[in-house]
């Protein structure tokens, strides 16, 4: 049985980039909001501390990224995905030595983004990093799937716009 997902419109959008953001259909939260509860979110049951700061400095590149546009970063490529926060060097003063977490995402254009799942990253790469080559991985296959819907023609980017064929755009990826 296939793993569906579904995308929707992440919570923050701005004039250079639009972000999307992918959900289980059998979730309440899409992976990235799940993400900033567990690591920013005190009130949340799935809440770890100490990684407040990190996670703010997340949200801050997204913020960065949505007001000056994807082109002010150095991508941190993982395959087919990238992730955040993005390589050091890009704005320094939102550069952390190392920052322990990662949050995935599908660029599909230069104004509209895909944002996953991400996860802490506890050791030198992410096979050595638990649970974040889960993340990883569906990043990677939802960028591959994306992909090959674009080029089929079943979505496309309008400006900062993410559009479909189907009123409800739905990933199928195999399980």
């Amino acid at each position: 049985m296939p793993r569906i997902l579904l995308i929707e419109v992440f919570d923050d959008q701005f004039e250079k980039v639009g972000f999307y953001t992918i959900r289980d259909e059998d979730r309440e939260n899409s992976e990235t909001d799940r993400f900033i509860a567990r690591y920013y979110d005190p009130d949340s049951s799935t809440y770890e501390p100490g990684f407040e700061e990190a996670c703010e400095l997340i949200l801050l590149w997204i913020e960065e990224i949505g007001k000056r546009g994807l082109k002010v970063i150095r991508p941190r490529a993982e395959n087919d995905a990238e992730a955040l926060p993005p390589k050091p060097g890009t704005v320094q003063k939102l550069d952390l030595e190392r920052p322990p977490l990662r949050l995935y995402y599908v660029r599909l254009s230069d104004q509209v983004v895909v944002l996953c799942g991400g996860e802490k990253k506890t050791g030198k790469d992410n096979q050595e990093s638990g649970t974040l080559m889960t993340h990883f991985r569906l990043a990677n296959a939802v960028a591959e799937k994306l992909t090959e819907m674009m080029q089929d023609g079943e979505i496309w980017t309008n400006d900062t716009v993410l559009e479909g064929d189907e009123e409800e755009m739905v990933i199928f990826l195999k399980a």
